[in-house]
């Protein structure tokens, strides 16, 4: 198990957030619960494995399974196997004053490879790697 998800420090969910899960069924409602509690811990991991970035929900497949505990007890593992999707910032081609309206065409450029320029006020632009 992950150091991050031993004992997560995040609090348990407070009632204002769960009170529309109450009339749930059981299951549904631990399932959210659990994300819910380890959520930052499952962020922190995916962006230390994998990068800045997100899961997909559409790439996506669910496995539910059981295996046999220490003490022989059954115990339920979910795995989610979602595509990894780096973060990708948009900027513009040929930067112009910001008097200059923004029909300017945008280029896809991940969020790795851009970086700040000295005197810049706020716009990002692409460095070559």
């Amino acid at each position: 198990m992950h150091p991050l998800l031993r004992g997560s420090a995040r609090p348990s969910l407070s009632p204002p957030l769960i009170r529309g899960l109450t009339r749930q069924e059981p299951n549904v409602y631990r399932t959210y619960e659990a994300i819910m509690h380890y959520g930052e811990a499952i962020k922190h991991i995916i962006n230390e494995e994998a990068g800045d970035g997100i899961m997909s929900a559409i790439d996506f497949f669910l496995t539910v399974g059981t295996v046999k505990g220490k003490l022989g007890e059954t115990r339920v593992v979910i795995t989610f196997n979602g595509k990894f999707l780096p973060h990708i910032e948009q900027v513009r081609c040929n930067p112009r004053p910001l008097s200059t309206p923004l029909n300017v065409p945008l280029q896809h450029v991940h969020a790795s490879q851009s970086r700040r320029r000295p005197g810049d006020s706020g716009s990002t632009h692409a460095q070559p790697g």
